[in-house]
């Protein structure tokens, strides 16, 4: 990611609610939707779309998806940093 506000080291984060706040971000970022991403995760949704079972559990598996991709299954020496 080329932004200066995420790689800036000076760039302090205060938020209330974060994972709405980050999840928003990371959509800002990366010009995408959830659909988007789970498609490119190769993620199925199950259900129909703005369903919330079906949005919160297409989140969930994406999220987990994320976690083995690119965090090698673990997220725990990740705790407390963006």
């Amino acid at each position: 990611m080329s932004s200066s506000i995420v790689l800036n080291d000076s760039v302090y984060w205060v938020t209330f609610h974060s994972g709405y706040d980050f999840g928003y971000l990371l959509k800002v970022l990366t010009c995408r939707r959830l659909n988007k991403l789970a498609q490119l995760l190769e993620v199925e949704r199950i259900g129909i779309c703005h369903q919330a079972g079906s949005d919160s559990l297409l989140t969930s598996l994406t999220f987990r998806k994320l976690i083995e991709n690119f965090f090698s299954g673990s997220l725990e020496k990740y705790a407390g940093i963006l």
